[in-house]
């Protein structure tokens, strides 16, 4: 954060610091641009010119549409206003959650979130989005390119047909080196602005929202210790607005396809990448590991147990705050606590 002026001389030890950083800003802002060079690679297209995609409308005969209906036949989200919530209190809720939905999904699934592990989790849940797409479902997927240091891996699931994956406000040092990042993040602004939203939307019928990012410490299931943290699952009119923020980032020129950044393997590498991914969530081994989150069969999962009738309000900043960083929510904020 840029110092408050109050009026005080500064000391010359901040003087000093103050020259430092920005004789090495500009430093830096002459060598990323050589090093990129020297390792042969593009620079990262932001320009917005990827094609555009919004979220597809909910079909009646889906299945999630077919239990939601069978389970809350009084909620209407046409007429505007009726929505639910559940909140996941526990880590195993917040895995059967995004797996039950995954499983069910029929039309589309649309996932936005700050981290994504290369840990048994995340690794599971990309088996299981494999299978979805394999059976035609739609796979909209935006990490924030932090996080996102084996590109590699996630080039391989964007080779399926059915998945598009995109990184947010990439840094332009990952086609070189990652060892290269915190310089970079010392030499430009925009990337200290990250995405830190955490969506999932499963035929655009069912949300959730929260804290939680895809780790086994997240859903209980770490063998060394484990998050507390708070979700929620939503339904019904609510839903719009969920879909519209996730359009609004999937479509913005920060949004790049992995496809511009990391060269997509042959089918046939993806695919073997696939059978490795199923064989692993089969085995004995993870099966017994995710067994506590994974108590029930996908017959008898509930989507809206213990849901609450809610008047809700979905509010998430935009993507534009990477050059815009003004803080434009907490009108908003203050408006719901009052």
């Amino acid at each position: 954060p840029r110092e408050a002026h109050t009026g005080s001389r500064r000391s010359d030890s901040d003087g000093e610091h103050h020259w430092m950083k920005s004789a090495w800003r500009q430093v830096l802002v002459v060598l990323l641009p050589l090093w990129g060079g020297l390792g042969g690679c593009a620079v990262v297209p932001l320009d917005g010119g990827h094609t555009p995609s919004h979220h597809l409308a909910a079909k009646p005969e889906s299945r999630i549409a077919a239990r939601l209906a069978a389970e809350q036949p009084s909620l209407d989200p046409a007429n505007g206003r009726d929505s639910a919530i559940r909140l996941q209190i526990t880590g195993y809720e917040a895995w059967e959650d995004r797996l039950r939905l995954v499983q069910l999904a029929d039309q589309s699934i649309d996932i936005q979130y700050f981290s994504w592990k290369d840990d048994e989790s995340g690794l599971v849940l990309f088996s299981h989005l494999i299978d979805a797409a394999d059976r035609g479902v739609r796979v909209r997927l935006l990490l924030d390119d932090m996080m996102a240091i084996n590109q590699s891996r996630l080039a391989r699931i964007d080779a399926h047909e059915n998945i598009e994956l995109r990184l947010f406000n990439p840094f332009s040092s990952q086609r070189v080196d990652a060892l290269m990042r915190p310089f970079e993040w010392l030499a430009k602004e925009r990337v200290n602005v990250r995405m830190h939203n955490k969506v999932m939307i499963a035929d655009s019928l069912v949300g959730m929202v929260g804290g939680r990012n895809i780790q086994n410490r997240y859903f209980w299931i770490d063998r060394s210790f484990n998050h507390r943290d708070l979700d929620a699952v939503v339904i019904g009119a609510v839903m719009a607005e969920l879909q519209t923020s996730f359009d609004d980032y999937w479509n913005s020129p920060w949004s790049v396809p992995i496809s511009e950044l990391e060269r997509t393997p042959s089918q046939r590498k993806a695919r073997k990448y696939y059978d490795a991914l199923e064989e692993l969530r089969n085995s004995e081994a993870i099966v017994a590991q995710f067994a506590p989150a994974t108590s029930g069969t996908l017959e008898d999962y509930s989507i809206s147990r213990d849901m609450q009738a809610a008047r809700i309000e979905f509010i998430a900043d935009d993507p534009d705050k990477v050059t815009h960083r003004e803080a434009r929510k907490f009108d908003q904020l203050d408006a719901l606590v009052e």
